[in-house]
């Protein structure tokens, strides 16, 4: 709990209140026995000497206000678990927060009656504060009171979106309305509206279930789609939200819905408001997981209905946890995943060994195979696309110091089978390689050729793929 503004004040008032200083002998009264009355809350708060005064005065009234806090805690919850029956259940989360929120109420008024320090400077310096118990009693009847308004306000407010068949709007006042009396869940707070008496906590409890229980997901096109393999799906996942009743026209747009991959991982939107129409949906930039299989689960976001509802995150946090096991309609999207197939040829001349060709085979493969998830076939039948790489050689005699050199003119032509047409089209033209042998300078040209292929033309092969 943060007390700095609070002891600043009660610092300034301690200069204003009886102080005993160091060359007091007599203990106070209160210093040697612990003060009791029926009329307010005592707390007393003691630090150990330093030799600064004005810190060591801080600590003591900074121990003064925790010491009655811990007071009025043990009575709060005393009082609240009295409320409770045995057909009530208040949560752990609930009861603590009731407790903070009390004891922060009413800090403020906390009274610095006096404060001494000891000439024997291991005895430290004291503070004696207190609270009236009467105040707490009328601010605490008056947050209720304050708590119950707001709270009905938003309920008549949800009834009336309800009503004109605005689902969305309905539940966000059910929800914060039942956010307003969380911390007296288990204390009936009974109200009237239009002659009619009612517990409002129940009430806005069973709006809330009410109208995520007739909330229904269904699938908008297939719920079965096919993707590829480190590609975007071609179009986004997409859901229609029905609230299921027979009075009317409704709209559940401005509801939120989450999108979430089941154990896997993928690139998707994970969050999404329905329209107008009642629709929402996820777009998925990239399958991340190579498994055949994928699923996504759609289903309505509690989370992003109550996180940022008050301004107080534990509250909101209170809220969701009460709100978590109520049951959710979601479907699931199942994805068919697929690679990208590709066969690929090479056409070099005679001068060219077979095992020299393996270096460009291997380094065409594993670019594409890395960066697209494209899997290789021996095939051109049934491939989605074929790789015709064609090479001419050229080796020169050794120059007057023993050297040879060699070039490699390669072209590379990708052909979409399904088109039937050629996309792309590349010439790497005489790349060099130089060796003390014909065969070392012409497999030199061949590894600097699957070099270049990986820093020239890959990226631009990529992007071709990609955009198809």
């Amino acid at each position: 709990m943060n007390y700095s503004l609070l002891i600043l004040f009660t610092l300034s008032a301690i200069g204003c209140s009886s102080y005993s200083d160091s060359t007091s002998k007599n203990k106070p009264s209160w210093v040697r026995n612990r003060p009791q009355s029926l009329d307010y809350y005592i707390g007393i708060g003691i630090a150990n000497y330093t030799g600064n005064i004005e810190e060591d005065m801080r600590r003591a009234t900074e121990n003064a206000h925790n010491n009655l806090a811990a007071s009025l805690r043990i009575q709060i919850e005393s009082t609240t678990e009295n409320i409770v029956t045995e057909s009530r259940e208040i949560s752990t989360d609930i009861m603590n927060y009731h407790v903070k929120s009390s004891v922060d109420m009413v800090l403020e008024d906390v009274e610095v009656i006096d404060s001494w320090s000891s000439d024997a400077k291991k005895q430290g310096y004291w503070v004696y504060v207190r609270l009236s118990k009467r105040l707490l009693e009328e601010k605490a009847r008056i947050k209720k009171e304050n708590a119950k308004n707001l709270a009905k306000s938003n309920y008549q407010r949800g009834n009336e979106s309800l009503s004109g068949g605005m689902i969305g709007s309905a539940l966000s006042s059910f929800i914060e309305g039942y956010a307003n009396i969380i911390e007296y869940m288990n204390e009936p707070i009974e109200v009237n509206a239009n002659g009619t008496n009612f517990v409002l906590n129940t009430a806005l409890r069973q709006s809330i279930e009410d109208v995520l229980s007739r909330l229904k997901l269904k699938v908008i096109a297939a719920a079965t789609i096919e993707g590829k393999y480190q590609r975007p799906l071609s179009a986004p996942l997409k859901i229609k939200l029905d609230y299921e009743d027979s009075k009317g026209s409704y709209s559940t747009s401005g509801i939120p819905i989450a999108f979430q991959p089941v154990k896997i991982n993928m690139d998707l939107q994970t969050s999404s408001l329905t329209n107008s129409e009642n629709i929402a949906q996820s777009m998925v930039f990239r399958l991340t997981d190579e498994k055949d299989v994928q699923h996504v689960d759609a289903r309505i976001d509690i989370a992003k209905l109550v996180i940022g509802l008050t301004e107080d995150n534990e509250l909101d946090n209170i809220v969701l946890n009460s709100l978590s096991n109520l049951p959710l309609s979601s479907i699931t999207f199942r994805i068919d995943v697929a690679n990208i197939l590709m066969s690929d040829s090479y056409e070099f001349d005679d001068n060219v060994p077979k095992d020299a060709l393996n270096i460009i085979r291997e380094s065409v493969r594993d670019g594409l195979t890395g960066s697209l998830g494209i899997a290789f076939t021996e095939k051109s039948n049934g491939s989605n696309y074929n790789l015709i790489v064609s090479g001419i050689s050229e080796s020169l005699p050794a120059n007057e110091y023993g050297i040879y050199f060699s070039y490699m003119s390669y072209t590379f032509t990708l052909r979409d089978n399904q088109k039937n047409e050629v996309i792309y089209s590349k010439v790497l033209n005489r790349v060099k390689g130089a060796g003390l042998s014909k065969s070392l300078s012409l497999n030199k040209a061949i590894l600097n050729g699957a070099t270049k292929f990986k820093n020239e033309l890959l990226k631009e092969l990529i992007s071709v793929i990609e955009e198809m």
